[in-house]
């Protein structure tokens, strides 16, 4: 009820607000293939502002995910970052 009293509102917008409304689709979703390196994978993070990039297969199907937060976790491995491949350090689907 208070959405529709107040629409206008930063509660009532939050309170009307569907998935649809936020959801990123086609090429505004942030994918890499898994021979891709990290840079690339970051670059591609950068481009897209999510914050993430999914792992594609070469037929499209998400096979993993990287994150800011894995990338924190990369720089505990002593992984070199200047030429890892993304797949080494992803988080892969289940």
């Amino acid at each position: 009820d208070f959405a529709l009293s107040h629409p206008g509102g930063a509660l009532g917008r939050k309170l009307l607000l569907r998935v649809n409304d936020i959801m990123h689709t086609g090429d505004e979703i942030p994918h890499v293939g898994l021979q891709a390196t990290l840079r690339d994978a970051l670059l591609e993070i950068t481009r897209k502002n999510l914050g993430m990039t999914a792992i594609c297969d070469d037929d499209m199907n998400i096979i993993g995910i990287f994150t800011d937060g894995d990338l924190r976790r990369v720089f505990d491995t002593g992984v070199d970052m200047r030429d890892a491949s993304i797949a080494d350090v992803m988080t892969r689907g289940g």
